[in-house]
């Protein structure tokens, strides 16, 4: 009895063992294979380069795609199958080819500080002045699919995002603490600014995000 029931728990395992890997990569295979190479960028303050590892990362983390790496292949896929052909690592890396992709992202940053509003506010008191400043623009994304097994534009998405951007500066400090403090500076200043930019980086990651989902709503599998 004891010999029948260790036989059926290894038979058991031994399914879960061959299957489980097959219904796991059939789970993967079934989500389409997808790859973007740089988003391009018109905006000054936004660095290519980050932005397409942020549209890399929304792709990962929605779940909904393979994503297949075209950016660092030299620092990462073709180093390890450089190691393997050397037979200092295991495996075939070296004999097998990279996937190729079904989709291509092109995604290009347009349209900041498009019908930008400018406020700001500035004043004076004991030779002190104080301004501060804030704009409103927007920012766009256009992102073509391609097939990449022909080349052929089959679909389009753009997104827009307002971006916020503000600063504070400070000016005549010396002659402040000179006029209501009485105390001499010998003609020495200060002055202060504080600019931030951080609008336009949340802004960028949910556009990103907001791309994606776009994406993953019309292409992407569970």
């Amino acid at each position: 009895m004891i010999k029948n029931i260790n036989f059926k728990w290894t038979r058991m395992v031994s399914y879960i063992l061959i299957f489980f890997p097959i219904y796991a990569l059939a789970g993967s295979a079934s989500k389409p294979l997808v790859t973007i190479y740089q988003v391009k960028s018109t905006v000054r303050e936004v660095s290519p380069a980050s932005a397409t590892d942020m549209f890399i990362t929304s792709l990962v983390k929605s779940h909904r795609f393979v994503v297949l790496e075209r950016q660092r292949l030299n620092e990462s896929v073709y180093l390890e199958k450089q190691l393997n052909q050397q037979g200092r690592t295991t495996g075939r890396a070296a004999e097998k080819r990279l996937t190729g992709a079904k989709y291509i992202f092109v995604a290009t940053i347009t349209e900041a500080n498009s019908n930008s509003k400018n406020n700001g506010m500035a004043g004076t008191f004991g030779g002190l002045g104080v301004e501060s400043s804030e704009k409103e623009a927007e920012i766009g994304m256009d992102v073509r699919v391609l097939d990449a097994s022909n080349g052929a534009i089959i679909d389009a998405v753009s997104v827009r995002k307002k971006v916020t951007q503000g600063g504070v500066s400070v000016s005549g400090i010396g002659s402040f603490l000179g006029s209501m403090a009485g105390i001499d500076t010998h003609g020495a200043d200060v002055s202060v600014s504080n600019n931030s930019n951080e609008g336009i980086d949340k802004a960028l990651r949910a556009l990103i995000d907001q791309a994606v989902s776009k994406l993953a709503k019309r292409y992407g599998k569970n």
